[in-house]
């Protein structure tokens, strides 16, 4: 039952993600990374671009994941699943819809890259990726159960939403430069990509779990919900 309800809900979010309207958000933010991959490839990789583009893109799956529809909390508190499974779910299918995302901008950016794009660089990439996949999904999940947005659409938050997700990567990303940059040990990367990992599955999935059940419980005494669980 807990496998089937698993699967269900991955299903759930990858169809709702892409019968939505969020996919929309990529079409003014694609034309912005042509320019950047092009603008900054003397001085970054190209995928520095890229990789911008792909987590503002998603920045409402990552910092409001509990409300891809207006009433998808209440949903889900209907669902015979956890909340911790619920959680690691909802940030599974954002890594796929991640993937799906960085395959797209890639070919469209870097197609009109000045230079031809390197082994190195795709090392380099798929490495500072590593590091800030999890803490960004941990900062997205606090973000999600304390500050939850019930207006789901696709630009629903102006400016302020893609500035907030610019000014958490370029704090995440600190840990990345210190070990590429400064330390030049870049298999130190490895080590902290995993230690985030268990971060994210031993303190943010379960202290998220916690706090979206408290949330809950308040909601259900504004609006006179009730709960089979």
């Amino acid at each position: 039952m807990t496998r089937r309800a698993d699967r269900a809900i991955l299903w759930y979010e990858l169809a709702g993600y892409f019968r939505g309207s969020l996919p929309f958000r990529f079409i003014p933010l694609i034309p912005a990374g042509i320019f950047l991959a092009a603008w900054t490839w003397r001085i970054a990789s190209p995928f520095a671009a890229v990789i911008w583009i792909v987590f503002i893109g998603l920045e409402p799956r990552i910092n409001n994941m509990f409300y891809g529809s207006v009433r998808e909390l209440e949903a889900l508190s209907l669902f015979p699943s956890e909340w911790k499974r619920i959680i690691i779910m909802k940030n599974g299918s954002t890594a796929l819809v991640g993937i799906w995302a960085l395959v797209l901008v890639s070919a469209v950016c870097l197609y009109f890259s000045p230079e031809a794009v390197t082994v190195r660089q795709i090392e380099d990439a798929v490495l500072y990726l590593m590091t800030i996949c999890f803490p960004v999904l941990s900062l997205g999940n606090e973000a999600s159960s304390r500050y939850p947005r019930r207006d789901a659409g696709a630009f629903s938050g102006g400016l302020y939403d893609p500035l907030w997700m610019s000014l958490t990567l370029l704090a995440v990303s600190v840990p990345y430069f210190i070990i590429t940059e400064l330390v030049e040990i870049p298999w130190l990367g490895l080590i902290y990509s995993a230690a985030t990992a268990a971060s994210w599955y031993f303190r943010s999935v379960a202290r998220t779990a916690v706090q979206i059940t408290n949330r809950r419980n308040v909601l259900w005494m504004k609006t006179g919900t009730s709960s089979n669980s």
